[in-house]
């Protein structure tokens, strides 16, 4: 019988041995509780900076305006004869001359009406990138005192398609987030547009992309438009509609203050170090 035993000791590999181990830890196992086998946490402390302008009770972000409000604007601004018609017009012009000359050399003395066509395309423009740009120069001539509210080219309004807009991993809703502010400080009335105004916008400017971000300056509003906007929206902190002083002692005071940092308490896991993979590095 001995020698029996022996042999059959003989054949149980190491290879048993492992799978016997996974065995009794899998049974092991079974009997813990949900808590016992939790990934371990560590205790740690997230500092948090506060924003001084959401802090500050004169940016209030985004306002909210009435639907039929909203509608009577889109009435005014798609209106025969308003800005954004006859700078469609102007772009379907230029596309049908573009066609005829098939890029011929021909250059010829700019007419009266071209310049009133030019002037009136410089009163706007769209893209959020040119709309930040163009709001942020504003922002440093206030400051530098060098440009007259009541210039043509001063910017006015803002308008953003809200609703249009799509956001993703790579588009997110941060991208708006500062638009109160810089307009704000650059004395613009930020005004949001109903849902589908971004086809509506590109479709009577007539340009290929929709436009969700559209600015006009003074030029380009007229007395109709200027008093609807200025009698129903109306900014609740501000007795009048002029900023422009206080946006220019705003940007004046320079009285550095102290950083308001939080701590948040919050928890990490801790992870172990794979030996493994720091060998395969080395």
């Amino acid at each position: 019988m001995s020698t029996i035993n022996s042999s059959s000791n003989s054949k149980f590999t190491k290879s048993d041995k492992n799978k016997l181990k996974n065995k009794q830890k899998v049974n092991t196992n079974k009997g813990l509780s949900i808590k016992n086998i939790e990934i371990k946490k560590r205790k740690i402390f997230k500092p948090i900076l506060n924003n001084p302008y959401i802090n500050d009770p004169i940016f209030k972000g985004f306002k909210f305006i009435d639907k039929s409000i909203q509608d009577n604007l889109i009435g005014l601004l798609f209106a025969n004869g308003s800005i954004l018609h006859r700078v469609g017009i102007i772009n379907l012009t230029k596309k049908e001359k573009k066609s005829i000359e098939n890029g011929s050399d021909n250059k010829e003395t700019q007419t009266e009406q071209e310049k009133e066509e030019e002037e009136d395309l410089s009163y706007v423009n769209y893209g959020f990138n040119k709309c930040n740009k163009l709001l942020e120069d504003q922002i440093k001539l206030i400051k530098q005192n060098k440009i007259n509210k009541d210039d043509k080219n001063y910017l006015k309004y803002l308008f953003i398609c809200k609703q249009d807009l799509k956001f993703n991993e790579n588009n997110s809703n941060l991208m708006i987030k500062h638009l109160p502010t810089l307009c704000y400080l650059s004395n613009v009335k930020l005004i949001q547009l109903p849902k589908d105004s971004n086809l509506k916008i590109s479709t009577i400017l007539n340009t290929k992309n929709s436009i969700e971000f559209l600015l006009i300056s003074n030029g380009g509003v007229d007395n109709v438009l200027r008093s609807f906007i200025e009698s129903t929206i109306v900014d609740d902190d501000a007795k009048d509609n002029d900023t422009t002083s206080t946006t220019t002692n705003y940007l004046n005071d320079w009285n550095y203050k102290k950083v308001d940092v939080k701590f948040l308490l919050t928890s990490q896991p801790i992870l172990k170090k794979d030996k493994n993979a720091n060998n395969k590095n080395k």
